[in-house]
């Protein structure tokens, strides 16, 4: 069982992702690689995908398209993982601070998945192990 499932937020709240210092540096200065990852692992849009998504709407629409694309990415996210919306506070925080939203989302990934980053330029793909309806 997730245990995420049923909750308003995942479980790591917004300010508990710094607990997971190389997720956080990565979300922060690697926002797009970082959410481009969690995506493709949690099968929320395939890595390549992502980051042209990310290009294409920082490009057409002056920097806005990307903070609602991650909006999207995470309430997607939150319906693959079985955690309840909350449209007002995931627009909320994804529009205040989008790296804190990218980083709470990809330490949540990485907790359900027991994956830990090691550093910045050691980068250990999953195997091809993505979430399931198992892993919850």
């Amino acid at each position: 069982m997730n245990q995420d499932e049923g909750l308003t937020d995942f479980s790591n709240n917004i300010c508990g992702c710094f607990n997971d210092r190389w997720a956080c540096l990565l979300g922060t200065f690697c926002p797009m690689v970082r959410i481009a990852h969690t995506n493709a692992v949690s099968g929320v849009c395939p890595f390549w995908q992502s980051l042209w998504c990310w290009c294409c709407c920082s490009w057409l629409t002056l920097n806005i398209g990307p903070f609602c694309l991650l909006v999207w990415f995470r309430l997607r996210l939150k319906s693959i993982m079985k955690v309840e919306e909350n449209m007002i506070n995931d627009f909320c925080v994804t529009m205040l601070c989008p790296q804190i939203s990218i980083c709470q989302m990809s330490s949540a990934v990485d907790n359900a998945m027991n994956y830990k980053i090691s550093g910045c330029c050691e980068y250990t793909p999953y195997g091809g192990d993505y979430l399931t309806n198992e892993d919850y």
